[in-house]
C-alpha cells in the first residue's frame, strides 16, 4: 500500500548507516579472524616444536616467541580489511582477484564465442512490440535464466534544475518530492546520468544555411561588400560553438542527460509506476516524460559508449526481436584496470563508490554527476531486516562507546550523534515514514589511452574525497564491473559495493543541477555557473503560434547590458531577422555601420514622418485595401491630434478628422488610386498631402460651411497656421513630406536622441506616436507577407506528410524584432510609450515578432492605477528576462515588479547584487533559470567596440 504520509519538516541533513558485518563477535572481530588466529597459533606451535632447543633457555624462549609472532603476523596480513575496496573486502580478496584475473579469467570476449560471449554484458533481448497495451510497447524485455519469466524495463527522461539558486522552502519541497518518489516505490530503480556530446547539428546546419543565404544575397547584389564580409565573419566565428574539433575543449560540447529506469514484471503495474514518477517530476518543473522504445535502446547503448552517435530508428526497428545484434560488443579485451572494445584504440574503465560518509547534506552526490563520465545509481528494495540491521549497529555503537578511552571526547560525541540518528531512523521505520534502500553507484570513464583514464579517475576521486566519498577503480575486476554497470537491477559483483541508505538521505543526494538550454536555431549567449552552455533562440516555438517572444533586460550602468543587447542585434542581423533599434543615446550608429546596415535620424530633416501620409494600420484581417487603410489611419490620427491639442474635446478633434478625410478624397493621387482600386504600395511619399494642404482646404471651405461651424472652423485654421506655418513650433518636423527611408536592410537604427532632447513634451509625444505608427506599419507589412507564405508552407508540408507542418512552416518565415535600450528614459513621463509597449508585447506574437526592452531603472514600471495594469500586462507577456547587476534599491524595485510572478530567490538576489560585468540571472521562463556569464567572441567585440568607421 502506498505511503501517503508527508515527511515532517526536518534539517536537510541525512545519514548513511555503516555497512553490516557478518559473524561479528566484538570490537569488529569476525569469526574468520578468530579461526585464522587459532590456525596461526597451531602452525606456530608445530614449527616451534620442530625446531631443536638451543643451549640457553632465554635464547630458546626469545627465538620461539619471535617465530610465533612472525607466523601469526604473516597469516593475519591477508585478513586486514580494505574499506576503500568495498564492504567486507580484505587483503586476501584482492590477492585472489589478482591471481584470478592473471591465471583464470578470460581476457578477450567475442560476440560469437559460445563460452565467452560479449552477450554476457547485455541483458536485453527484444522490444515489447507484441504487447496488447499500447503504452507497454515501448518497454524492453530483459533476458532471464527461465525464459518463461519476463522482466520489463522502461526509462523516464527528465530535465535538471539548479535548486541551489532557490530559497530554503523550495529546497525542502524538492527534497520531499524526491523522498516521496523513492519511499513509495516498491520497484527496482536506476538513476542514469549520461554525459553525451551535445547535439548541435541543427545549430550548425542553421549557420550553414545562413552562410549560403549570405552568399546568394551578395551574388544578386542585394547586400554590399561591407554587409557580406561582416556577416560572413560573424557566422564563421559562431561555428566554433556548434562544431566540435580536436583543438577545442570537449567539455564545452558535453551535455548531461538524466533518466530514471523502472524494472517490473507486470506491464500494468509498471505503467502505473511510470505515471506516478512522471507526475512528481512534472510537479517540480523537471519535465518528466516516458521514453520511447527507440530512446530506451539508445539509453542502453550510450551508457556503455556515452560519446557515440545514437542508433537510428531504422536499425532498431529492423532488429527489435534480437537487440543483442547491435547492443552487444563484437569484441572486448580486458586489462587489469580497463578494457577496449571492437579492436579500437578507445579505452574504458568502470569504477564504483565503495565508501560513503556517515553524515551528508543536500546535493551530496553532485560531485559524482558533475563530470564528463556517465553514472548509474541503482536503488533496490532492501532484502535485509531493516530494524535488525539498525539495532545491531546501535548495539555495536553502544559497546564501542563503553570501551573507548573517555579522553576521546570527539569520538564519543560522534558516536552519540550516530546513536541518535539511528534511533530516529528506527522510529521512522516503525511509523512507515522511512525505508532503507540497497544503493550502489558506478561510473564509466572513456579516453584515448590509459593515461587519460587515470587522469579522469584521479580527478573525480579528488573531488569526491572532499566530502568523504571514495571511488574504487576495481582493479582486476573490470569483467564483473562491466557486467554490474549494465542496465539491469541485479549485481554480479562477488563482493557487493551496495549500502543500505534511508530514502530521505537518497532524496538529499539531488545531483540534477544541469539544466540545458540548447535551442536548435539559437545564439550562444554564454555559460551558467554550473558550466551549462546557454544557446537561446528568442523565436523558439515550443507549441502554438501565440507564444510570446519578448525579452526584458535589466541592469545598472556598467553591468554589460548594452553589450548584451548589441550581441543580440548582431545575431539578429546575420540570422535574417528584421531588427529595428530605438537608439536614445546615439550609441548604436557604430554597430550599424560596422555591419553595413542603416542609421536614420528621426526628428531631423532627414528623418521626417509626414503625419498625413496614410500608413497601413494593424488589424487582424488580411487586408490591403486603400480605403480601409485610410479609414483606419484616420482613427489613428485622432489619437495623434489629441496629443498636440489636449484642450480640444472629442467633438472638436472629430471635426478636424472629418476635414482630413475630405482632404484625402480631394487629393488627386489618392482619389485616382481609390477609383482604380490601387493599394498604398502604389503611392509615393509626395502623393500624400501635408499640413499646409489641410490648412488651404479649410480656408477654401470658409465660404461654404454653415454658420454654426464657422467659429470652430476658424479656430482650427488659426491653431494649425500658428503651429505648422510661419515658423511655427511644429513646421520644421511635421509639415513636410516624409524623408524617412530605411531601404532593404536587416538592421535599422532609429536615432531618436533629438526627440528626447526636446523640451516640448507635446512635440516629443507626437513624434514618438508617428515613429511607433511607422515601425508598426513595417511590422504589419511583413506580417501580411508571412501570413500568406505560412498558409502556403503548411499546405506544402502537409502534402509531404511532415509530422509538424505548422512548426516547420514557422521556422522558414522571416522574423522581426524591436530593440529598445535605455528604456528608463524611453518610459519617463510618457503614457504614449507605455501604451505602445503594452500593445506591442501582445500584438507582436501575432506578427512573428519579438520585443527586447533594456532598462537600468525599473521604477517607471512600478506604477499605480490603470498604468499598473499595463505594466503588469507587459511583464505577463514577457517570459524571458535577463537581470544583471543592480543596486540594492534597484533590486528592491525589481522584486516589487516581479512579485506577482514569483519574484527572485535569495540566492538569485545575492548573485545580482554581486554580479560582475556580463553576469546576471537569465530566465527563459519560470522553470528555466540560469545564473549566467554573457560571453562575447572576438568578432562581436570588434564590431561592438570598433568606432573607427568612415
Amino acid at each position: 500500500m502506498e505511503n501517503n504520509n508527508k515527511k515532517n519538516s526536518k534539517e536537510l541533513v541525512g545519514v548513511i548507516p555503516k555497512p553490516p558485518q557478518k559473524a561479528v563477535l566484538k570490537w569488529g572481530i569476525l569469526w574468520t579472524d578468530l579461526i585464522a588466529t587459532l590456525f596461526g597459533f597451531v602452525v606456530g606451535v608445530l614449527i616451534i616444536l620442530s625446531i631443536p632447543n638451543v643451549s640457553s633457555l632465554v635464547w630458546n624462549i626469545v627465538i620461539k616467541t619471535v617465530i610465533m609472532i612472525c607466523v601469526l603476523f604473516i597469516l593475519m596480513i591477508p585478513l586486514m580489511p580494505v574499506p576503500s575496496a568495498g564492504n567486507g573486502v580484505r587483503i586476501y580478496h584482492i590477492l585472489w582477484w589478482s591471481v584470478s584475473f592473471k591465471y583464470i579469467d578470460k581476457k578477450i570476449y567475442k560476440l560469437e564465442d559460445k563460452n565467452h560471449s560479449t552477450k554476457k554484458f547485455n541483458s536485453y533481448k527484444k522490444i515489447n512490440f507484441d504487447s496488447s497495451i499500447e503504452a507497454a510497447k515501448d518497454f524492453l524485455i530483459l533476458t532471464n535464466e527461465n525464459e518463461t519469466d519476463k522482466l520489463f524495463m522502461c526509462g523516464i527522461k527528465f530535465e535538471g534544475k539548479n535548486i541551489f539558486q532557490q530559497d530554503l522552502i523550495d529546497l525542502e519541497m524538492m527534497a520531499n518530492s524526491w523522498w516521496e518518489l523513492l519511499v513509495n516505490s516498491k520497484y527496482d530503480l536506476q538513476i542514469v546520468k549520461l554525459s553525451v556530446m551535445s547535439n548541435r547539428d541543427f545549430n550548425n546546419q542553421h549557420i550553414s544555411n545562413l552562410l549560403s543565404i549570405n552568399n546568394k544575397l551578395f551574388e544578386t547584389e542585394k547586400i554590399n561588400i561591407i554587409q557580406y564580409e561582416a556577416r560572413r565573419r560573424v557566422l564563421e566565428e559562431y561555428t566554433k560553438k556548434y562544431i566540435y574539433k580536436n583543438d577545442i575543449s570537449r567539455e564545452d560540447f558535453i551535455e548531461e542527460k538524466y533518466h530514471i529506469i523502472v524494472y517490473a514484471e507486470d506491464e500494468k503495474e509498471m505503467i502505473t509506476e511510470i505515471n506516478r514518477i512522471t507526475a512528481i517530476l512534472n510537479q517540480k518543473g523537471l519535465s518528466g516524460q516516458k521514453m520511447s522504445s527507440y530512446e530506451n535502446v539508445n539509453l542502453i547503448y550510450q551508457s556503455y559508449t556515452p560519446l557515440a552517435e545514437p542508433l537510428s530508428p531504422t536499425l532498431i526497428e529492423s532488429n527489435s526481436e534480437d537487440l543483442t545484434k547491435f547492443l552487444a560488443f563484437k569484441e572486448i579485451e580486458f586489462k587489469r584496470n580497463c578494457f577496449k572494445v571492437n579492436g579500437q584504440e578507445q579505452y574504458f574503465k568502470v569504477a564504483a563508490i565503495t565508501k560513503f560518509p556517515m553524515k551528508v547534506e543536500l546535493g551530496w552526490m553532485i560531485g559524482l554527476f558533475r563530470n564528463s563520465t556517465s553514472a548509474i545509481v541503482t536503488i533496490k528494495e532492501s532484502l535485509i531486516n531493516e530494524n535488525k540491521f539498525l539495532s545491531n549497529n546501535l548495539m555495536n555503537l553502544q559497546t564501542n562507546s563503553q570501551t573507548i578511552n573517555q579522553t576521546k571526547v570527539v569520538d564519543i560525541k560522534a558516536m552519540q550523534y550516530e546513536q541518535e540518528v539511528y534511533s530516529q531512523i528506527v522510529a521512522d521505520l516503525a511509523t512507515g515514514t522511512e525505508k532503507l534502500k540497497e544503493v550502489s553507484a558506478t561510473v564509466i570513464f572513456s579516453g584515448n589511452n590509459e593515461d587519460e583514464l587515470r587522469e579522469q579517475s584521479n580527478s573525480l576521486k579528488s573531488e569526491l574525497q572532499k566530502i568523504g566519498i571514495y571511488l574504487n577503480d576495481l582493479i582486476n575486476r573490470q569483467i564483473e564491473a562491466l557486467e554490474h554497470f549494465s542496465l539491469k537491477p541485479r549485481t554480479p559483483l562477488k563482493k557487493q559495493i551496495s549500502r543500505q541508505i534511508p530514502t530521505w538521505t537518497m532524496a538529499l543526494s539531488y545531483p540534477f543541477i544541469s539544466q540545458k538550454l540548447n535551442d536548435r536555431r539559437g545564439l550562444y549567449l554564454g555559460v551558467s555557473v554550473v558550466g551549462d552552455q546557454i544557446i537561446y533562440d528568442q523565436f523558439f516555438l515550443p507549441s502554438g503560434l501565440t507564444t510570446s517572444h519578448n525579452l526584458l533586460l535589466i541592469g545598472m550602468a556598467g553591468s554589460g547590458k548594452s553589450h548584451t543587447i548589441k550581441k543580440l542585434a548582431i545575431w539578429n542581423t546575420v540570422n535574417q531577422v528584421h531588427t529595428h533599434i530605438f537608439d536614445i543615446e546615439n550609441e548604436y550608429a557604430p554597430l550599424a555601420r560596422n555591419l553595413g546596415e542603416k542609421v536614420v535620424h528621426v526628428g531631423t530633416k532627414n528623418g521626417v514622418i509626414n503625419p498625413l501620409q496614410i500608413m497601413a494600420t494593424p488589424n487582424d484581417e488580411l487586408t490591403n485595401n486603400l480605403y480601409d487603410d485610410m479609414q483606419f489611419y484616420l482613427t489613428n490620427l485622432e489619437g495623434w491630434f489629441k496629443l498636440l491639442y489636449p484642450d480640444f474635446n472629442d467633438y472638436q478633434i472629430g471635426y478636424l478628422i472629418k476635414e482630413v478625410g475630405t482632404l484625402y478624397l480631394n487629393t488627386t493621387s489618392i482619389n485616382k488610386a481609390l477609383k482604380n482600386k490601387l493599394s498604398l504600395d502604389d503611392l509615393k511619399t509626395n502623393d500624400f498631402p501635408i499640413m499646409s494642404d489641410l490648412i488651404r482646404l479649410m480656408e477654401l471651405e470658409l465660404k461654404t460651411i454653415s454658420s454654426d461651424q464657422q467659429m470652430l472652423h476658424q479656430q482650427w485654421i488659426y491653431s494649425l497656421k500658428q503651429d505648422f506655418e510661419n515658423n511655427g513650433k511644429y513646421e520644421y518636423l511635421l509639415n513636410n513630406h516624409s524623408t524617412l527611408e530605411v531601404g532593404n536592410h536587416s538592421l535599422i537604427v532609429y536615432n531618436i536622441k533629438s526627440i528626447f532632447d526636446t523640451n516640448n513634451q507635446k512635440l516629443q509625444n507626437a513624434l514618438l506616436y508617428l515613429l511607433f505608427a511607422y515601425v508598426t506599419n513595417k511590422f504589419n507589412t511583413l506580417r501580411i507577407e508571412n501570413d500568406i507564405k505560412y498558409a502556403e508552407l503548411v499546405a506544402k508540408f502537409e502534402e509531404e506528410k511532415n509530422p509538424y507542418p505548422n512548426k516547420a512552416a514557422y521556422e522558414l518565415l522571416v522574423k522581426q524584432t524591436l530593440l529598445i535600450d535605455e528604456g528608463h528614459e524611453f518610459m519617463k513621463n510618457s503614457d504614449v510609450t507605455l501604451d505602445f509597449l503594452n500593445s506591442s508585447v501582445k500584438r507582436f506574437r501575432k506578427y512573428y515578432a519579438g520585443l527586447t526592452f533594456c532598462t537600468q531603472d525599473v521604477k517607471d514600471f512600478v506604477k499605480d492605477g490603470e498604468s499598473s495594469k499595463k505594466t503588469q500586462s507587459i511583464l505577463t507577456n514577457t517570459p524571458a528576462r535577463l537581470i544583471m547587476l543592480c543596486s540594492s534599491k534597484g533590486l528592491e524595485d525589481v522584486e516589487t515588479l516581479f512579485a506577482q510572478d514569483g519574484g527572485l530567490t535569495t540566492e538569485e538576489k545575492k548573485h545580482i547584487l554581486n554580479a560582475g560585468q556580463g553576469r546576471g540571472v537569465f530566465m527563459k521562463n519560470n522553470n528555466n533559470r540560469h545564473q549566467i556569464q554573457i560571453e562575447l567572441n572576438d568578432v562581436e567585440k570588434e564590431i561592438i567596440r570598433n568606432r573607427n568607421y568612415d
